[in-house]
């Protein structure tokens, strides 16, 4: 017999009922005879419309009032035999806690292999099967500074608790509802992290949530995926105990996309108050939004705001970025290396500190390079030098502004060929004739 644990929550009767993974599809479902379930008593919270004496506790027996203290707080004791209800009286039991809310009950395993009720099953009782990572349940590998990743299968009738994680996730991972990352979390390479539409991820003052897996973040335009500020009330469940005032830039720290993931995606998602790693406003801590490295990573209608940095960075890799946003950001709204190799494709940039061209970091190139920045006006910020047997290309209607000294140098092969239409500029970054005010400074001009 499984020794994981279901728990059942209903909001009033705040009522938690434990039973392993056998019991749970055979006497909630009535697929196996003679399974076994247990009544923590330690956990009963009862209230006048769930007394234990009801017909939805008919078939489970109290745990034994006089067992030792240690075998009760464990979750591995031994339960009592109790004679499996009928399925009609299972199923009945379900209905009565589905009556208690009129919400669909969420089935949630720190295990995403288990599947303990069939899908045909789990579909007659109203049930949905996700996975979820808290911190207050068994703990699981992986730890991140003094934090340490745990988890907790519970069912719940309701997205009206926040549920709190930090460190490893280590194995396949749905979030939903309110979650809250109080330290450093981390997507394991090889790992797949589905967060739900509507879902909504607050984070701590210089929490990061590092990807090396598969972090599949696919909101709607009506419930788009949202990470913020413990502080931002605005969405999701208010954090209990979260720091007073309004939420800032900088309130967290950052989203990293690492080596490892490039399958992963970001649709109709908000990225907001993040960009510093312990002290917002302070140039030491300051870190983008968003970083990409070595990844090919999608993001598709996604809202970068209120960075105490940059908004986008990326370092290496293919990503590709469609009608994607950066607002208010302290400095630039994206910047690229030459290591890159983007796609990049409707971008804007408003409201950003050091204005709104995307901000090229040059250097030796070190493959063929197309320079097409989505529709944004490029700043050259560093010199730039395309070494014999390296093509830069760059495509026609491109605005290259540049920094002061700054320039670039060709020992292989240039392609800009512009037309009478779009025709191809180099200027530099105080020219407000091409491109408009791109370096945030007003009317001033070269």
């Amino acid at each position: 017999m499984s020794g994981n644990r279901y728990e059942l929550e209903a909001l009033e009767a705040r009522l938690m009922l434990s039973a392993d993974v056998a019991g749970l599809a055979g006497g909630a479902l009535g697929a196996s005879q003679g399974s076994q379930s247990v009544l923590r008593e330690n956990l009963l919270r009862p209230s006048p419309s769930l007394e234990t004496g009801s017909d939805l506790f008919q078939g489970l027996k109290p745990l034994d009032e006089t067992a030792p203290a240690a075998a009760q707080d464990s979750r591995i004791s031994t339960p009592a035999a109790v004679p499996a209800a009928p399925s009609e009286q299972a199923a009945a039991a379900v209905e009565k806690v589905l009556e208690t809310r009129s919400e669909a009950v969420s089935v949630v395993s720190p295990s995403p292999s288990l599947s303990p009720v069939s899908s045909d099953a789990a579909s007659a009782a109203s049930l949905s099967v996700e996975t979820l990572t808290a911190a207050n349940g068994p703990p699981v590998s992986g730890t991140t500074g003094s934090s340490t990743a745990s988890s907790r299968s519970l069912i719940r009738l309701n997205d009206d608790v926040v549920t709190n994680f930090s460190g490893a996730i280590s194995s396949n991972t749905t979030w939903t509802g309110t979650i809250q990352l109080t330290a450093n979390t981390s997507l394991s390479a090889g790992v797949t992290l589905i967060i739900q539409p509507g879902t909504v991820i607050k984070s701590k003052q210089g929490v990061a949530l590092s990807i090396f897996g598969t972090l599949q973040a696919n909101g709607s335009t009506a419930a788009p995926v949202v990470f913020t500020s413990v502080r931002d009330a605005t969405v999701g469940l208010a954090i209990p105990g979260a720091p007073a005032g309004a939420p800032a830039k900088g309130d967290w720290q950052s989203l990293y996309f690492e080596a490892g993931s490039s399958s992963s995606s970001l649709n109709n998602v908000i990225v907001r108050y993040a960009g510093n790693l312990s002290s917002p406003g302070s140039a030491s801590w300051y870190r983008p939004a968003v970083r990409l490295t070595n990844t090919a990573v999608t993001l598709t209608d996604v809202l970068v705001s209120q960075s105490d940095a940059s908004g986008i960075e990326i370092v290496g890799g293919t990503p590709s970025l469609t009608r994607v946003t950066v607002d208010g950001a302290r400095f630039n709204g994206f910047a690229e290396t030459t290591l890159s190799q983007p796609t990049l494709r409707n971008l804007v940039a408003t409201n950003n500190g050091s204005g709104n061209a995307y901000y090229f970091i040059g250097g030796s190139l070190t493959a063929d390079r197309i320079l097409d920045f989505g529709g944004l006006v490029g700043q050259v910020a560093t010199s730039t030098t395309v070494p014999v047997g390296k093509t830069l290309t760059l495509i026609p209607g491109l605005v290259l502004k540049f920094d002061q000294a700054k320039y670039l140098q060709v020992f292989g092969t240039l392609n800009a060929v512009g037309t009478v239409t779009d025709k191809i500029i180099f200027t530099s970054r105080h020219d407000d004739t091409a491109g408009g005010d791109t370096n945030a400074n007003g009317s001033a001009t070269a």
